[in-house]
């Protein structure tokens, strides 16, 4: 049996702090996007597309080998020069001490190219590095007799040998110093080229037979240097929280003709292919735990990966529709199926993050009094991220994606192996429970902050209160103080204003007032001054007298007072001219008074 991979893919998330609509294309990458037949439609604008819009929930952006520009990143394993990432046709070249008994006589090597390289980054913050693959040969050297040089045999790509690669190459960023090494232009003579290569302890090839040289790297430098083109502030998953130090794989792999013996081993092999596994894990499936949408279609699917076989069957028209359409939709809708179920898990890992992050930051949990506005703010941050999350599910959580039985099996299947719908229980409940927390907290600091203030307001309002009252007493005591005085004042000017009036009406040079002869005139004048002096004494004990009434009573006494001495005027002054007549009268002769 061998086999015929055709898809293998190294993904890498990653999560990062920068705005998601801010995330822009950078140079020697471009949009990228299909054609995802059979999922419905509102599936199909999630992302892949052509059109950046409010539907989708991710961008993806893949290496565009026709620009020029470069990734360049500082290579600590070449004495920390500026190395470039190079186009799509550069070979690398990875050794693994494949000696089990480590007595180093026996080393394996996997030449494999970069076709594309993806940039995934989702609204919830979650981003991937996708490396698609492409073996072009494994060799494995023994050391000869002589302990001195090795002998270089080409492997076969047999299902034991592509299960050894693929778990390589997912362990590739824990590898030693000079493992891995890029290919590079040799612009140096053959005797440079000779020192370089025993510099570097390299044995095969013969350096003086190649033109160009390998050179060591990290791999976790390069991932990191591809990254920083498009976020600011990448974090891995890992405990390392550098991103490229945890991977999963995706495979699709033909297998060629086998017999019903080899595939108890097959899915032994699908097993620990789809989990990244070394071959000594000792760890048997069985067939009952594949996944067969077509009888000669193996799924396997793992927290590690997903990994899927082809087998070739004497059905040439089946196995034509199988070798081209099929494994076709390996690298596109079945891998847009799979990218959307770790979009899921690690979004709510994400968000299971931050909510503890919420948590052990909150300012509730912490010693001290806190003000209204530092407690309101902590309510509307842990409000929005809730809002956040309830968002992302209703974007981004589904449990069918299509119309097709097939695909609906594959993806349910996918949905369960890697525990979305636990993850999202667990988030839930974790962020329920914390919301309900804050909120109680929050709502007690915010009544008991509340009530101080109240009470505190109401203190400050008693003593403004109490010293409005103060104030109110002093100026009543002034008050009484004053209306005594002028009571006195009054009294005084009510005794004295009716005889300084009548003195003044009886001073004047009035011929009625002054020739007046009526006794009754005295005593109605003393009447008036007596009446309005014991009114003024009164007034201020008697609330009915008033000094309207004084005023008016002493008006009318006073008017009847000159009336009378007006009337007595008049009398008096009838008997004056008749006596002055008839004395007229009498000195003239024949001269008579006549009344009227």
């Amino acid at each position: 049996m061998l086999v015929n991979s055709k898809v293998l893919y190294r993904i890498e998330p990653f999560y990062f702090n920068d705005d998601y609509n801010g995330i822009q294309l950078q140079d020697g990458f471009r949009l990228y996007h299909f054609n995802k037949q059979f999922y419905y439609q509102y599936i199909q604008q999630l992302f892949f597309v052509e059109n950046q819009n409010g539907k989708t929930i991710a961008k993806t952006y893949i290496t565009d080998w026709n620009q020029v520009s470069k990734i360049t990143f500082k290579n600590r394993l070449d004495n920390n020069e500026m190395t470039s990432f190079p186009g799509k046709k550069c070979e690398y070249r990875y050794y693994v001490n494949y000696d089990e008994n480590n007595t180093g006589k026996i080393q394996r090597c996997i030449y494999f190219k970069i076709e594309n390289i993806q940039i995934i980054a989702s609204m919830s913050h979650v981003g991937m590095v996708v490396y698609e693959f492409s073996i072009e040969r494994m060799t494995e050297s023994k050391k000869m007799n002589d302990e001195s040089t090795f002998q270089e045999v080409e492997m076969e790509l047999t299902p034991q040998n592509y299960e050894w690669a693929v778990y390589a190459l997912r362990s590739i960023h824990q590898v030693k110093k000079n493992a891995i090494q890029l290919q590079v232009e040799n612009k140096e003579n053959k005797e440079q080229r000779a020192a370089y290569f025993k510099a570097k302890n390299f044995h095969l090839p013969e350096p003086e037979k190649i033109p160009y040289i390998f050179k060591p790297f990290d791999w976790c430098e390069l991932t990191n240097a591809i990254i920083s083109k498009f976020f600011k502030e990448p974090y891995g998953f890992a405990e390392s929280q550098k991103p490229g130090r945890y991977a999963l794989m995706y495979t699709g792999a033909m297998i060629s003709q086998q017999d019903e013996n080899d595939k108890k081993e097959l899915v032994n092999h699908l097993f620990k292919i789809s989990r990244g596994y070394k071959h000594t894990y000792y760890k048997h499936a069985d067939l009952e735990d594949v996944i067969q949408p077509f009888d000669n279609v193996w799924w396997y699917f793992s927290d590690e990966g997903a990994s899927s076989f082809v087998l070739e069957m004497n059905d040439q028209a089946a196995m034509s529709f199988f070798e081209s359409q099929y494994t076709s939709k390996w690298s596109t809708n079945y891998f847009y199926m799979y990218i959307l179920v770790l979009i899921q898990k690690f979004s709510f890992i994400y968000y299971t993050i931050k909510t503890n992050e919420r948590l052990e930051n909150s300012i509730l949990y912490k010693d001290g009094t806190h003000k209204i506005e530092e407690i309101e703010l902590e309510l509307l941050e842990t409000r929005k991220l809730y809002q956040t999350i309830l968002k992302f599910q209703i974007q981004a959580y589904h449990e069918q994606i299509s119309q097709l039985t097939h695909y609906n099996l594959l993806y349910t299947q996918l949905f369960q192996k890697l525990h979305i719908p636990e993850l999202r229980n667990e988030l839930t409940k974790k962020l329920e429970t914390f919301s309900r927390v804050i909120e109680s907290i929050a709502t007690e600091k915010l009544t008991h902050e509340k009530q101080k203030q109240e009470a505190e307001a109401a203190l400050i309002f008693e003593q403004k209160q109490e010293q409005i009252r103060l104030e109110e007493k002093d100026r009543e005591e002034r008050k009484e103080q004053v209306e005594k005085q002028n009571k006195v004042i009054q009294t005084i000017t009510y005794i004295l204003l009716p005889a300084t009036l009548t003195t003044g009406i009886l001073g004047m040079n009035i011929p009625f007032i002054a020739q007046s002869k009526n006794i009754l005139f005295l005593p109605v004048i003393f009447a008036v001054i007596a009446c309005t002096a014991l009114m003024s004494m009164l007034i201020n004990k008697i609330e009915w007298i008033t000094s309207k009434m004084v005023l008016v009573v002493s008006s009318i006494i006073l008017i009847i007072c000159l009336f009378l001495a007006l009337e007595d005027y008049k009398q008096t002054e009838k008997v004056e001219e008749k006596v002055l007549f008839e004395e007229l009268c009498e000195k003239v002769e024949g001269c008579s008074y006549v009344e009227g």
